[in-house]
């Protein structure tokens, strides 16, 4: 299950996801013709790719319900991507 989401400024935000069970790897990556400068709120960011600036981020879900990534940017275009995975 994944959502994405495109637009411009300071902030991506991917868009609600809705996750099914606690404990969901939420998985997130994102593209900008800027540079991506923090995760969002409960994301850690794992790389933020040099020079270019692209991002990858992820957190657990705590408890079934909709999640949304975030990522701040120093300005301009961006896509931000964000999918949930259930383990075996």
């Amino acid at each position: 299950m994944g959502v994405s989401a495109t637009g411009s400024g300071s902030l991506a935000s991917s868009g609600a996801l809705t996750t099914a069970a606690s404990s969901e790897l939420l998985f997130a990556a994102g593209m900008t013709g800027a540079v991506f400068t923090a995760p969002g709120s409960g994301f850690t960011s794992r790389i933020v790719t040099s020079p270019d600036g692209d991002l990858v981020e992820d957190a657990v879900a705590a408890s079934p319900g909709s999640y949304t990534a975030t990522a701040s940017l120093s300005g301009g275009i961006w896509q931000l991507q964000l999918a949930a995975f259930q383990g075996a």
